[in-house]
């Protein structure tokens, strides 16, 4: 029987169901990648390493549950069981139990995203099935106790308690703490500008479940780099924040609208990806 190719990571072609060999070739891949980005970006490993984790989360992103958690279960067996003897072991045992809780929160994270963005909202009330923050936050938790400095965790944690648990506020000396210390790390940066927006993109935000959404930091981009230029662009930005927080409460409210609006949207932000692909290319 022929297995389903779930994707590629780091030139290693990942099946379903998950097998142990490829994801030990997966380690060996992810290593292999870090010391040729260190190399040739002038990074230290452990930089590189951050940004294979996140090549490693967007992957994660993409799958199935089912998928996902043994992905999750398989890769944090893998990685320490993969522990070099002529190494500071100690350390390593560390490190790899620190990715390990990080994996598993940032299973429990994409659980959350997907409910905000199918139903709103992370409530059984809604339909959806709940993700457990508070255990995802105890894993993220347990991965800070081992590294505290990790933006990678750092900015996670910060996600949870702002998307999970709706405290903006709390949320936002993590997120700052990971952008102080991974300034090249573009989706975290990302995050910051999202969580400092005094000015949420109401309407799209209602409609795609969380602000930090691909789709909705396409549409901020464009109004603060496009519209913000123009008399008559800031006239339409000031238009639409005086009447979308309530269309945006209407929107929030049915599973149907949001799809609805989701559809309306989509030619809207395949031009606004454009014109700010273009701004960034120039």
């Amino acid at each position: 029987m022929e297995q389903k190719v779930l994707g590629t990571l780091f030139g290693i072609e990942l099946h379903n169901p998950v097998i142990r060999s490829e994801i030990r070739s997966l380690i060996k891949a992810k290593n292999e990648y870090a010391n040729k980005k260190a190399t040739e970006e002038n990074l230290t490993f452990k930089q590189a390493l951050l940004d294979a984790g996140d090549v490693i989360d967007e992957f994660l992103g993409a799958l199935n549950e089912e998928d996902s958690k043994k992905f999750v279960d398989l890769y944090a067996e893998e990685l320490l069981a993969a522990q070099d003897e002529n190494l500071d072991l100690k350390k390593i045992e560390n490190s790899s139990e620190a990715e390990s809780y990080h994996l598993q929160a940032q299973f429990i994270f994409n659980e959350l995203s997907a409910n905000l963005k199918v139903y709103g909202s992370n409530s059984a009330l809604t339909g959806a099935n709940p993700a457990n923050v508070g255990l995802a936050l105890e894993y993220i938790d347990r991965s800070l106790e081992l590294e505290p400095e990790n933006p990678i965790y750092l900015n996670l944690k910060g996600l949870l308690i702002w998307n999970g648990l709706g405290d903006k506020g709390l949320a936002k000396p993590f997120i700052e703490k990971a952008a102080k210390l991974d300034p090249r790390n573009i989706t975290i940066q990302h995050n910051l500008k999202s969580l400092q927006d005094p000015n949420g993109c109401f309407i799209a935000t209602a409609a795609f479940g969380t602000p930090l959404a691909y789709e909705v930091n396409e549409l901020r981009y464009w109004r603060d780099t496009s519209l913000t230029n123009h008399l008559l662009g800031k006239l339409i930005i000031q238009f639409y924040y005086k009447v979308s927080p309530p269309i945006a409460k209407l929107i929030k409210k049915s599973q149907i609208t949001r799809s609805f609006i989701r559809v309306l949207l989509k030619p809207v932000i395949r031009y606004v990806s454009k014109v700010n692909k273009s701004k960034t290319i120039n």
